[in-house]
């Protein structure tokens, strides 16, 4: 567990990091030997300086990739969206969270797109016949895996929406920067499919 030096509460020490969190080495020093930086459920809480999201944003326009993947907390007034990376993300919250069973559906974009084109238990674009039973969708054209059952609703600003969740919002919404990518994920549900959660 991490947290900020003048932060005092009950954690107990076998329970805290032995080092403290090298901010300066990783987003000053060593941030472009990086290919992909990862914020899973990132909280803007004080950890992390103000101007090294602004860093993070010019990598990703030099060259860099990020994926965010969010959760309710991007909804809020920590959201990751009111700092400068908001700046290179290519959806913006709406305020709302969707917290309700969905199937999430890849787009027709996505059917094109070469990170979702092969997703298994997608139905080909224009295939009207199931084909083998592990990679194909299932005979109402409804793809095999499971639901999920949260999305933070937001508006795509740029970039291709791959994938969408009830009411066709946008899931999974990818953009090119500058040089660089970014991916956003709407959900932070996708554990579900790595658990075998219903497919």
């Amino acid at each position: 567990i991490l947290r900020p030096p003048e932060k005092d509460d009950a954690t107990p020490l076998k329970e805290l990091s032995l080092i403290v969190f090298p901010v300066q080495e990783l987003f000053e020093n060593k941030l472009y030997d990086f290919d992909l930086v990862v914020l899973d459920r990132y909280v803007v809480r004080g950890i992390l300086p103000t101007p090294y999201y602004g860093r993070i944003a010019e990598y990703v326009r030099q060259g860099g990739a990020l994926l965010a993947a969010v959760g309710p907390e991007f909804a809020s007034a920590q959201s990751l969206f009111r700092t400068p990376l908001g700046e290179v993300l290519p959806a913006s919250p709406t305020g709302r969270v969707i917290e309700r069973a969905f199937r999430p559906q890849v787009s027709d974009v996505g059917r094109r797109h070469p990170v979702t084109s092969g997703l298994p238990g997608e139905r080909p674009s224009g295939d009207s016949e199931a084909g083998n039973s592990e990679a194909a969708a299932s005979a109402e054209g409804e793809p095999t895996w499971g639901r999920w059952f949260r999305l933070v609703e937001g508006q795509a600003n740029g970039g291709a929406t791959l994938m969408t969740g009830p009411d066709a919002e946008p899931l999974l919404i990818v953009d090119r920067v500058g040089e660089g990518r970014v991916a956003q994920l709407m959900s932070d549900q996708i554990w579900l499919w790595a658990r075998g959660y219903e497919g």
